[in-house]
């Protein structure tokens, strides 16, 4: 008992020690209920310390203890996620769901595996019903946004997030989203006032930051968003030096230096010659020079780098609509919806 309130707490190491002692007495005593009891408590604390290849030898005592069990099944649930294999994950859900169909916790994990499995019309209808059920849940609220943004359901990713952005001190997250959507809607000033907000109080995230300089540029602030890009600091990783190159160039063909932008996509793409984002956008550098088959090469170099890269399909399937090969085009568009089924603008 002592062990769940600390974990309740998050008072995580106390947690643990707790449960350590109780997983001792319920071995010495041989009380096999208390024992379930006390792994239970240090998995979930394992996991809550983000710690799960010492919470997978404790799960798997769990399913040699009490197989059935509802909690065995959602922990093992969690393991499966973890390890993005969606199939099993769901499998222990939707048997959870069978027993106890008003179980919220199998009903949001489910709705986040069907999330992440891009399965979102499955998402959205079990993230949906937590939310109703729980309108306070913010996570489920969050989780239901992601999912219609992805949908391209604009509005209604704005009404799931507009209880928790009419509270003070909304989370970083939670602006996040709300700009995406209010950028998908066009309404770029509140983007802008939700992203800039969130980066008062996060002020090294990059992640933000790369947001805040795309919506200053589809909002037409290309020098707020050049200033912002020369401010930032990407050299952490490839992947932010790319992404930070990518905008670049983009503020480039804004401002129409579209020579500055293809010298500056072709030293990219001779930097980073694996990086199907530079290949895309030197093609679209040559797509704004009206050199339709330099984009097409550089696309298809970018699909050779990355097969399911749907960007560079896309860019393919507007190219080939622009020069009237339809059947090219459906082909690309096709292809998409193979990667996501989902896609209403593929469709």
């Amino acid at each position: 008992a002592y062990g769940r309130l600390n974990l309740t707490i998050r008072s995580l190491e106390a947690a643990e020690n707790n449960f350590n002692v109780a997983l001792g007495l319920s071995e010495d005593q041989g009380d096999n209920l208390a024992l379930f009891v006390a792994l239970e408590g240090l998995a979930n604390t394992y996991l809550a310390q983000q710690r799960p290849e010492e919470a997978r030898p404790v799960i798997a005592r769990m399913q040699d203890l009490a197989p059935t069990r509802l909690e065995t099944a959602f922990l093992s649930a969690r393991i499966a996620y973890l390890d993005s294999e969606w199939e099993i994950a769901e499998e222990f859900l939707q048997a959870i769901m069978s027993a106890a169909p008003d179980n919220r916790s199998a009903q949001m994990l489910l709705g986040v595996v069907h999330l992440r499995s891009g399965n979102l019309a499955q998402a959205e209808m079990y993230l949906s019903a937590v939310v109703a059920a729980a309108p306070d849940n913010f996570e489920a609220r969050r989780r239901l946004a992601e999912t219609r943004l992805l949908m391209d359901k604009m509005n209604e990713a704005q009404a799931a997030l507009l209880p928790m952005l009419s509270r003070s001190g909304t989370d970083y997250r939670s602006l996040s989203l709300a700009a995406q959507a209010s950028a998908g809607l066009g309404q770029f000033d509140a983007a802008i006032g939700y992203l800039e907000e969130s980066l008062e109080q996060n002020p090294n995230n990059l992640n933000l930051k790369f947001q805040l300089a795309t919506t200053y540029l589809n909002a037409g602030r290309d020098s707020d968003a050049t200033r912002l890009l020369a401010e930032m600091d990407a050299s952490d990783t490839a992947e932010n030096e790319i992404r930070r190159e990518s905008l670049m160039i983009l503020t480039d063909i804004r401002s129409s230096d579209l020579n500055g932008a293809l010298a500056k996509a072709t030293a990219a793409t001779q930097k980073w010659p694996q990086s199907a984002e530079v290949f895309q956008i030197l093609g679209t550098v040559h797509a704004f020079r009206s050199e339709p088959d330099l984009a097409r090469a550089s696309y298809e170099r970018a699909l050779e780098l990355a097969e399911n890269n749907v960007g560079a399909r896309r860019l393919i399937a507007q190219l080939e609509t622009s020069e009237g090969n339809l059947q090219a085009a459906e082909e690309q568009y096709l292809a998409i919806l193979e990667i996501q089924p989902d896609a209403p603008w593929a469709m």
